[in-house]
């Protein structure tokens, strides 16, 4: 985390398989723009979007990385930076799914311990048609059993419908500002032998907010 001015700056890092709709959640999320057809990224792209958490300015700083075998040396050397993780599956490709845990587990490699992290199980619009067709998809039970099984957050996203896309930030934001928090909390303990008194919880989907 860092300080620009009165904001809070996070890094967050934004992760998945190819394909599964990680710079067109991203576009949707900067620019509220879809495009069904997204060049795939190549190596890390970066964003910065300023949102407003508890009425405090967030600033987050996505770095959008490719998802393809050859890239994820590169993508690994950003987790050690990340602040939190948004981490997208497609729902209606059940490998996309499957390969979570490999990705969760190269964070952990990477950034040297668990990131706060949001489970986003992208094109559930697409989910109920792309199983008429006989493709195996992702219920949403999955993803909550996966989130929580993981200690994980979840949410369901369409970038092309911009559904919950915001949110899936917002929640993560929440997130981040709770880390720093406990973080803070815990080095004024060990400086002083006492924990200081907590403030009000912030809410938060507890891994189990989903769109209806």
């Amino acid at each position: 985390m860092e300080e620009n001015g009165m904001n809070r700056v996070y890094k967050v890092i934004l992760i998945g398989d190819s394909g599964v709709g990680k710079t067109s959640l991203l576009m949707r999320l900067c620019k509220n723009e879809f495009k069904s057809s997204m060049t795939a990224t190549l190596g890390v792209d970066s964003h910065t979007k300023t949102i407003t958490v508890d009425e405090k300015p967030i600033t987050i700083q996505v770095w959008d990385t490719a998802g393809q075998e050859r890239f994820r040396s590169i993508a690994k050397s950003y987790f050690r930076r990340a602040d939190g993780v948004l981490l997208l599956y497609d729902c209606t490709y059940e490998n996309s799914f499957i390969n979570v845990r490999d990705w969760m587990s190269a964070v952990v490699e990477g950034a040297g311990r668990p990131l706060p992290t949001m489970l986003c199980g992208n094109k559930f619009d697409m989910r109920e048609t792309s199983a008429r067709y006989g493709k195996k998809c992702v219920s949403t039970e999955q993803g909550k059993k996966l989130a929580a099984s993981t200690k994980s957050h979840f949410i369901e996203t369409s970038a092309k419908l911009g559904t919950n896309v915001s949110e899936c930030l917002d929640e993560l934001a929440k997130l981040l500002l709770k880390a720093e928090d406990d973080e803070k909390r815990e080095l004024a303990f060990q400086l002083t032998g006492e924990h200081p008194v907590e403030n009000t919880p912030r809410t938060c989907c507890s891994g189990g907010k989903t769109s209806t």
